[in-house]
């Protein structure tokens, strides 16, 4: 029997080789999924509940927590989709909107999604948070130069201001912990009460 041999640690050369673009891949991914997950198009209320003008109420003071509450989780897709919407049509009256917006949405896609390979410099690998900094710079600078943040300023708080009124003030739909409407007919038809 031969004794056990130590195990040596692994040099530079042999620790494997990681991909410096993951943790962005991963970020972004997350963050795309859970705006996916968010803007569900399944639950998405009809229009003609979410403003239906008979369902507007001034509610009672201890009421407004449980209203506001209840209606931010209701109504949570629509809400995004009209942030969506105004945005879609910000991008039309707007043409320096919609063109940095399409060049900032293809730089980030190219940098994150279509590149496989990390940006190099004179042979040297160009570090993930370098590459993340020097894109929010140009985002910035292009947002800055085109005016894209009084736009989005200005789309953000009608968003809001509509979210706030219509979360007070609508009397939203009876439903469980789950977001299925609650309760069960008042009658049960005459074909299962046989059974």
């Amino acid at each position: 029997m031969t004794p056990l041999e130590p195990i040596a640690a692994p040099t530079e050369n042999e620790m494997p080789q990681t991909n410096t673009n993951n943790a962005a891949m991963l970020l972004a991914t997350s963050a795309f999924s859970s705006l996916k997950n968010a803007v569900n198009l399944a639950n998405i209320k009809p229009v003609g509940g979410f403003l239906d003008k008979d369902k507007i109420s001034l509610p009672a003071i201890t009421d407004i927590p449980s209203r506001v509450k209840t209606n931010l989780v209701y109504y949570h897709t629509n809400y995004i989709m009209i942030f969506l919407v105004l945005a879609v049509v910000s991008a039309f009256f707007n043409v320096s909107f919609m063109i940095s917006l399409i060049f900032v949405g293809a730089l980030w896609f190219y940098v994150f999604k279509w590149r496989t390979e990390p940006f190099k410099i004179n042979q040297t690998e160009v570090p993930h948070k370098v590459t993340f900094g020097v894109l929010l710079a140009i985002t910035l600078v292009l947002f800055y130069f085109t005016s894209i943040a009084s736009v989005l300023f200005t789309i953000i708080i009608i968003t809001v201001i509509f979210v706030a009124l219509h979360s007070l003030f609508y009397t939203p739909e009876q439903v469980d912990e789950f977001g299925f409407n609650s309760g069960l007919p008042d009658q049960v038809p005459t074909a299962f009460a046989q059974v």
